[in-house]
């Protein structure tokens, strides 16, 4: 499995999750295998103001989902339409910390 651009990925499922529902995400549904990628690439800081955002979850039906009012999966989405909203999603995902170029 390809764990590149994990944080990416996060990024564009939660602003088109904005787009469609007005509001963030409360929660992150990830592959079992991403999931432990990500959780072991981030620091326990960046990991503790990664989760006052999102409630974290493994699932292992489907890449990546984030959803709260509703569910958006990854990929089932244009990515271009998403990039307009990925600046918001970026700072709000990442309040409290700096994502590091080597996690994206």
């Amino acid at each position: 499995m390809d764990y590149g651009g994990v944080l990416i990925r996060l990024e564009y499922a939660c602003a088109m999750y904005r787009r469609v529902y007005g509001t963030w995400p409360k929660q992150a549904r990830f592959q079992p295998d991403l999931l432990h990628h990500l959780t072991h690439q981030l620091s326990s800081h960046e990991l503790c103001e990664l989760v006052t955002r999102l409630e974290l979850r493994a699932r292992p039906d489907a890449l990546l989902s984030v959803g709260g009012l509703g569910v958006v999966e990854y990929g089932g989405f244009d990515v271009a339409e998403a990039e307009r909203y990925r600046p918001a999603a970026r700072d709000w995902l990442y309040a409290g910390f700096k994502v590091n170029s080597h996690l994206e």
